[in-house]
This record gives structure tokens, C-alpha cells and sequence, in this order.
């Protein structure tokens, strides 16, 4: 199954819930670090009768996105999806739904501005001292869940994100948390996500807990200052490090917390993604946001997270449900993907797409396949061409 597009690389892709279609995220190559650059969805459905893939075409519309703004975590169930789409208007996002049975689709259209816009006036209207974006919507596919999930910065000039939830339905700002340190990568499970924090040398706030404000205390006041203790200790002329600690955690509708603490919460010696001046300046924050919403070094599952470590060519593993933890020196198994090697597993199947270059996927059976699912999927033997991804299948729209 061949992804290549002239000009396109692939950020990333995530399979719905119920296993039946695929979100590949793109962008353009020739123009990945513009601010106006805008990123393209593409929906591919996986027939599981018959074991082919196939583009959705949308009624020849393009579904572009901006690529600050959407994370690849967009699934909202098994078969809707929501994205923020032009290059300047940041606050309308279309959620599209599609019928697996009979080749239709729905698209409906919100606005957020309501919510989002206060989050850039705080910062616009000051000095100007550093660069206001919302960033990396991304959603949890349970249906417990209620919201929506933006990053966007300290409201003060403070080198740290908060954490936005905004309700599906009334569409207002309704809980935040402030996060010591700035998201480096999103993992979306099927009831929470997880974050990959990371904060300079130059500053104290990490060791902070994450400060939790809901509607009920007072929105407003919260979006406008930081309660972090001692947020920021500027020491200017230090060299870059070499490696830098990543915390884990985990959240939820509720709450944002260490993962497994004090245990399992950090990896040590990551590779540093955070400048001294990363949101400082256009220039530096949008590359930063683009790279944040496009990294493959951290997956989760429904009983473990992993982190992919590129310094020490290892894998860490650590259990979600119950504490373990173990790593496994990066060799080609599948399981854990070695370097420039990521792998998408089903979401309830034994099976998962193997990235290799140039945009080219494979399908193969998990180490953990049974007898009934070698029957299920059979070998594909070397002699059969492929089935031609490009070949788009058109869904119609629902009236």
C-alpha cells in the first residue's frame, strides 16, 4: 500500500475506533515551517472482508487543514471526526461522518471563537514579549468523554503551556490546567490521552504540580495570570544540553497527573526539543508546534504506553493498568518500532501498518495472533500485486 503524493509527507496516522477507516495527516514538504502552510486529511477505508485499502473521496472537496491547530488524535467515535480548517480563521472546525454502509457522509460546521479568541487578545494587547497560539486540538473517542482538548501558552511571559477543555456542546471554556513545562508529544488512548512534558534548564516551575481551575472558580481570571510559585528563573548564556528529562502524564476528562508516580512518571536523558526562545518569536514557535504535532516516539495501547528513546536505542514500557515496567533494545519485531520505523496497531485486531520509506505501509499480524486470526488474515504471497492505494472510492454527501 503505497501513501506517496508528490510534495506530501505524512505526519501521522490513527485508526478510528471501530477499525474501519484511517486518518493520515499531511503537509506539504516544499513549505513545512510556514505559519500559513495548511496540512490535508485524507480518510482511507479498510475493507475487512476483503482486505483492501482505499482513499474516501469527499466529493472532490480537499479537506485541509491548519497544521498548528490539529494534532493526529481527531477521532471523535468509530466513524466521526472533527478538524479546524483555513489558514487564518482558527476558529471554525468541521466535524465530518461517515456511513461505512451506505457510502455517505454528514459535515456540520462549529464555532469556537467565543471560547478560543480570549485566549490571543490576553497576549496581544501586552508588550508583545512573546507569540500567543492555540495549538494541537486533539479528542478522546470515548463517549464519557465531553470534550474538546487545546494547548495554548501562559497567559504571563511564562515559557510553560496550559491545557484548554472546551465542552462539545455548549462550547465554552469550562476547566484548564496549567502544565509545568510544554507538551513535546500527544498519545490518545480510548479513554485518555497521555503527555510527554518537557521544561529548560533555566526554569523551576517543573517541579510544580499541575494547577487545576474549573468554571465553577472562575474561568476568566484564570486565563489571565499564573499561580505557579516562582515560575521562572532566567540564566542567559547556557548552552543548549545534550539530553533533557520528559515527564509523563496522563489525563482525562477530570484531571491531569503524573503518570504512575513517582515510579513510572520519568524518562531520563530525552532528546531536548525545547529552545531558550522556542515561543518567543514566530520564526521559532511555529516550527516547534509543526514538529510537536507530527513526532512518532510515543505510543499508546490498551494495556501499556511505550516511548521510543533514540539516544540510547531502546524502548521503555510501562503498564497503564497495573505497574510494570521494562525496556527492550530496539531490533526489528514489530512490537517496538526501531529507528524511523512506526508502527500503527488496530485498535481491536491483531494487526498493524509498518511504515517503511518512502511512504510505503505493510499490513501484518501482531506477535500475539491466534489461530483463528492466521485464518482470518491470510498470508499474502509475494506473487500478488498489492492493491493500488491511489484507487479512491467516493462517498457521497447526505442531504
Amino acid at each position: 500500500m503505497d501513501l506517496a503524493y508528490a510534495r506530501c509527507r505524512n505526519r501521522g496516522i490513527t485508526w478510528s475506533p471501530s477499525g474501519s477507516f484511517l486518518l493520515v495527516l499531511e503537509e506539504d514538504s516544499a513549505n513545512i515551517f510556514s505559519a500559513t502552510n495548511s496540512n490535508k486529511i485524507r480518510v482511507l477505508f479498510y475493507n475487512q472482508k476483503n482486505l483492501t485499502v482505499n482513499e474516501i473521496n469527499f466529493g472532490g472537496e480537499e479537506l485541509l487543514v491548519t497544521h498548528t491547530l490539529n494534532s493526529r488524535f481527531l477521532w471523535l467515535d468509530g466513524s466521526s471526526f472533527i478538524f479546524g480548517y483555513g489558514e487564518t480563521r482558527k476558529f471554525f472546525f468541521k466535524i465530518i461522518t461517515i456511513s461505512e454502509e451506505d457510502g455517505t457522509f454528514k459535515e456540520s460546521i462549529i464555532n469556537l471563537s467565543k471560547a478560543l479568541e480570549p485566549l490571543i487578545l490576553n497576549n496581544t494587547k501586552r508588550a508583545g514579549k512573546f507569540v500567543s497560539f492555540v495549538s494541537s486540538l486533539f479528542v478522546v473517542p470515548s463517549k464519557k468523554s465531553s470534550h474538546f482538548f487545546f494547548l495554548s501558552n501562559c497567559p504571563l511571559d511564562h515559557q510553560h503551556q496550559v491545557l484548554i477543555y472546551v465542552d462539545r456542546l455548549s462550547h465554552k471554556i469550562v476547566k484548564t490546567a496549567s502544565l509545568p513545562g510544554e507538551v513535546v508529544e500527544i498519545s490518545v488512548g480510548s479513554e485518555n490521552f497521555f503527555l510527554l512534558l518537557q521544561s529548560r534548564p533555566t526554569e523551576d516551575y517543573r517541579y510544580n504540580s499541575v494547577i487545576h481551575w474549573d468554571e465553577k472558580i472562575n474561568i476568566a481570571e484564570d486565563l489571565k495570570n499564573c499561580f505557579f510559585s516562582a515560575p521562572w528563573i532566567s540564566k542567559q548564556g547556557l548552552k543548549e544540553p545534550l539530553s533533557s528529562d520528559t515527564l509523563i502524564f496522563e489525563g482525562s476528562d477530570n484531571c491531569v497527573l503524573p503518570f504512575n508516580d513517582p515510579c513510572c512518571c520519568l524518562i531520563k536523558q530525552t532528546i531536548p526539543k525545547l529552545k531558550e526562545q522556542t515561543n518567543k518569536a514566530t520564526c521559532s514557535l511555529v516550527p516547534y508546534l509543526s514538529e510537536m504535532t507530527k513526532t512518532s516516539d510515543f505510543f499508546v495501547t490498551s494495556d501499556f504506553v511505550y516511548f521510543v528513546d533514540k539516544i540510547r536505542m531502546v524502548t521503555h514500557v510501562r503498564g497503564i493498568h497495573h505497574h510494570f515496567e521494562y525496556k527492550t533494545e530496539m531490533k526489528d519485531d514489530f512490537l517496538f518500532p526501531p529507528r524511523n520505523c512506526v508502527v500503527y496497531f488496530h485498535p481491536n485486531k491483531p494487526i498493524f501498518l509498518l511504515q517503511k520509506p518512502l511512504n510505503v505501509f505493510e499490513i501484518y499480524l501482531a506477535p500475539w495472533a491466534t489461530d483463528d486470526d492466521l485464518e482470518a488474515f491470510p498470508e499474502i504471497p509475494d506473487y500478488v500485486e498489492c492493491p493500488d492505494y491511489n484507487e479512491k472510492r467516493d462517498f457521497y454527501k447526505a442531504f
